[in-house]
This record gives structure tokens, C-alpha cells and sequence, in this order.
């Protein structure tokens, strides 16, 4: 594979087209992403992208249709596999951005509608609409994945509520893993609409960016109905369905990490025990518990916490 420094034949802009509104932070999104492909793609795939970064750049709406289902078939679909030092440029154009699991046909798939002219909202979404709605699994995981680095954010956030709704796993892990969006574009309803579709998928909380920061008390009621509708059809409620209680914690939660403590076993336990001690109101449920003060050291060694009791889903 040619890298750009071994081959000046092929190189994709690594700058938008210029327009008014322009965000200088799509601008530094749209570098980022030219300069990962350019040391990854053969000349020819660079020069493909070119070509379709021309038409599409001068509002070729056929274009860019065509050229975002071409993408795989002209990148492959090799993982980006990005160095320390790549991940820490993405990090700095965009908090809260984890491209650690994209693909190149990721990438080149965003870097691409970034290229459409949008100087307002309806601009860009006169585009993704379309691209959404036609998207076959790995088209809306790419999708979904860039919703954070689009402009106009406010724009997508019906989208995204519709992604949550989706039946398709890999779909739903592009929203909710290492996606900042969600936490900071929805409402109280729909995030917790989306911590409750993870839970129900099996899916550890563990890779929701600011899970613990979005805790509202209505959740806390949600998840405890949860709880119940799990137990009452014998089915095992997931360890960290008690995490997003931590700032809201009420009496009727209070009571069932209580019981879970005493009577759990040592996985329960050990949820409920980080529960109220991470919770202000929960923590004087822990006095005179024999099974805290042994947990305690376990935390305290740094044995215990959310991360290890419930490793991050793989897929």
C-alpha cells in the first residue's frame, strides 16, 4: 500500500470547499480524516476520492449518492487501526471523538459528505436524509457514527432518536458507544429512552460517553420498573442498571440495593455496594454492613469499580 509520502501523484484536499458558515471545527474534522486516508490508501483510491471530492463540492447530489455506496468497493474496509498520536489529533478537534473501532470506508465515507455545500441545516440534510433512508448496516453505522462531527447538530437529533429505536446491534453500538452526541443533543426522555435499549439489548453501559453525567431522577423509576419486569419473568437484571441511579437515588432504590447488598450474590453485591457509595444519600446505607466493609477494601485497592464489574460490550 502507498502511502502519501511515497506517491505525489494522488492527494485528496485536506481542506472543504470554502463558505460562509463553515464551521472552523468541521474544517479541522475534514484535515483529520484526509490525512488518516492518505497514509492508508493506495494512489488510486486517492484519486477516486478526488474526483468524486470535485463533483460533489459543486453540489452533485447523484454524485455523492453514488459515490458513498462505491466507497468499500474503492477503500476496503480494513480497519484504521490509528497510532496514539491520531487519536489524540481526533480528541483535540472534537471532544468526546473515539475513532479507535472506524474503518477506512468509515472514514472515507464522512470525509465525503463533508464535502457537500451546507450552508444551512436543510442544505446538509437535503443530502443525509436520503442516505439514511436508503442505508444498508454498514452505510448507517458510518452514519450514525459521524453524527457528532456534522454541523448544525441540533438538526439530527430526531435522527438520532430514531437510531435508537433500531432493531440491528451494530446500528445501536454506533449511537450509543463512544458517541457524544446523544448526551449532549437529547432530551431527558430520549437519553433515557436510550440507556433503557441498551440495557434491554444486553449491551454494557460501560461505553456510553458521560453516562454517569446524564442521570435524571425519571430514569431512576424507569430503571427500577425495569428491574422488576426482569424479575418477575425470571430474568437476570444487569449489574449496571443500578449505575445511572448514583445522583437520584430515592428511597424505593435505596431499599432494593440494600437487599442486594445483604442477600445478592457477590456480582450483586458488589453493583450495589458502588451504587451507594458513589451516591450522597446512599452512603449511610453502607454502616454496619458486614459485606461493605469487606468490599471496601476491594474498592479501595482499586479492584472494584463499573468498568471491571461490567466490562464494555465487544460487539
Amino acid at each position: 500500500m502507498n502511502s502519501i509520502a511515497d506517491s505525489t501523484q494522488a492527494v485528496i484536499p485536506t481542506h472543504l470547499p470554502k463558505t460562509s458558515s463553515t464551521p472552523e471545527r468541521t474544517e479541522q474534522i475534514a484535515h483529520v480524516l484526509a490525512t488518516w486516508l492518505q497514509t492508508r490508501l493506495e494512489s488510486s483510491s486517492l484519486e477516486w476520492l478526488a474526483r468524486q471530492s470535485e463533483k460533489i463540492s459543486q453540489g452533485d447530489r447523484k454524485g455523492l449518492f453514488l459515490s458513498f455506496g462505491l466507497v468499500p468497493r474503492k477503500t476496503g474496509k480494513s480497519d484504521l487501526n490509528l497510532s496514539s498520536e491520531e487519536l489524540q489529533a481526533a480528541h483535540k478537534v472534537r471532544a468526546g471523538w473515539h475513532p479507535e473501532a472506524w474503518s477506512v470506508d468509515q472514514a472515507a465515507r464522512t470525509w465525503l459528505i463533508l464535502q457537500w455545500p451546507h450552508r444551512t441545516a436543510e442544505e446538509l440534510l437535503s443530502v443525509l436524509d436520503p442516505l439514511f433512508n436508503a442505508g444498508e448496516v454498514r452505510e448507517l453505522v458510518a452514519l450514525y457514527s459521524a453524527l457528532p462531527l456534522l454541523p448544525f447538530p441540533e438538526a439530527h437529533q430526531q435522527r438520532c432518536e430514531e437510531g435508537i429505536r433500531s432493531n440491528i446491534r451494530s446500528v445501536l453500538l454506533a449511537i450509543v458507544y463512544d458517541n457524544p452526541y446523544p448526551a449532549e443533543n437529547l432530551c431527558n426522555n430520549s437519553w433515557n429512552q436510550l440507556v433503557l435499549k441498551t440495557l434491554f439489548n444486553d449491551i454494557s453501559l460501560s461505553g456510553i460517553w458521560a453516562v454517569d453525567q446524564r442521570n435524571n431522577p425519571e430514569l431512576v423509576d424507569m430503571l427500577l420498573d425495569f428491574a422488576e419486569e426482569r424479575q418477575a419473568a425470571g430474568r437476570q437484571v444487569p449489574l449496571d442498571l443500578w449505575r445511572p441511579m448514583v445522583r437520584f437515588l430515592n428511597s424505593r432504590a435505596t431499599h432494593k440495593l440494600q437487599q442486594l447488598l445483604e442477600s445478592g450474590n457477590p456480582t450483586e453485591q458488589r453493583a450495589a455496594f458502588l451504587t451507594l457509595l458513589e451516591s450522597n444519600s446512599g452512603t449511610t446505607a453502607l454502616d454496619g454492613s458486614a459485606s461493605a466493609s469487606s468490599l471496601r477494601n476491594e474498592w479501595e485497592t482499586g479492584n472494584l469499580n463499573w468498568e471491571l464489574l461490567v466490562p464494555r460490550t465487544v460487539n
